[in-house]
């Protein structure tokens, strides 16, 4: 299908919804993201949002504090970005004192932590029996080859935790795009560094797996994965 000049997708991550915006954010595109991301906080009442512009190319002069001035409505509201030009683009001349400005998954995860836990989510069937669930959502980086050697590393959230692996899910689009196109993840070899459970331990953990399955969720996208036994 061909992609059109702008989107906007919603998406969710435990109880924190995410609305990316692709492509030019100008002219009459304005209003049609500004509803749409109305109808939703309005309706069903948000608590927490994310509006993700790292995937926008150009930001319009015009009406664009119209789509920020939604951002004052939920508990926590967030705008995660890559490109701190076109986040000062964004927000030129908007006084923004209650929307967290975020350009890493770390920073995310400091606002919503909890907010971000996959309830329901289980590494497998037989996970249900054993699996201590988190308390609050962990920061992990990924690793692994492509078919060309070249070292790939994906930021996830680590979303559900056991003894034998977890479930995690993506916030940037960039390292979910990496996950998406893959076609031969069971063979692939991880390293996971995830942030230690213990908040008082900084050292983080580097632990060895593999991918059992990628989970698309309607466009949020995630994966079980399985840790090598010692």
């Amino acid at each position: 299908m061909e992609r059109k000049t702008t989107q906007i997708i919603r998406r969710v991550i435990g109880d924190v919804n995410i609305f990316d915006l692709i492509g030019d954010v100008e002219g009459d595109w304005i209003e049609g993201i500004k509803s749409y991301m109305e109808s939703y906080i309005k309706q069903f009442n948000l608590k927490n949002v994310i509006l993700n512009i790292e995937s926008v190319n150009k930001v319009g002069k015009n009406k664009v504090h119209d789509i920020l001035q939604l951002l004052s409505i939920p508990k926590k509201s967030a705008l995660y970005f890559d490109s701190p030009e076109i986040m000062k683009q964004f927000i030129h001349g908007y006084k923004h004192q209650n929307i967290k400005l975020c350009n890493s998954v770390n920073d995310i995860l400091k606002i919503f932590g909890k907010d971000m836990l996959e309830k329901n989510k289980l590494i497998e069937f037989s996970e249900r029996r054993k699996n201590v669930r988190l308390k609050t959502a962990l920061f992990a980086k990924m690793e692994f080859n492509d078919k060309n050697d070249k070292i790939i590393t994906t930021e996830c959230i680590v979303t559900n935790l056991s003894k034998d692996g977890m479930f995690a899910e993506y916030l940037d689009n960039k390292s979910s795009l990496e996950i998406e196109n893959l076609d031969y993840f069971k063979n692939l070899n991880l390293k996971i560094t995830m942030q230690n459970i213990d908040p008082m331990v900084e050292k983080p953990v580097i632990i060895k797996g593999h991918i059992l399955r990628i989970e698309f969720s309607g466009t949020q996208t995630g994966i079980a994965i399985q840790f090598d036994q010692k």
